[in-house]
């Protein structure tokens, strides 16, 4: 049987896609989260201008 016939096979690609996906979502989200955050720190009125990064 070939690689793509093999429900096993892709089963265990499936899952480890899966998994490879989620453990570089959850290591990428903070930083994400901080260059947003310096994207739209001019617009906040939440964020005093003299703590803005410059």
């Amino acid at each position: 049987m070939s690689g793509l016939a093999d429900p096993v096979a892709f089963a265990k690609d499936f899952i480890a896609g899966g998994c490879a996906a989620a453990i570089s979502k959850t290591a990428v989200a903070p930083i994400e989260r901080v260059k947003l955050l310096l994207q739209v720190q001019h617009i906040s009125k939440q964020i005093a201008e003299d703590q803005r990064y410059k």
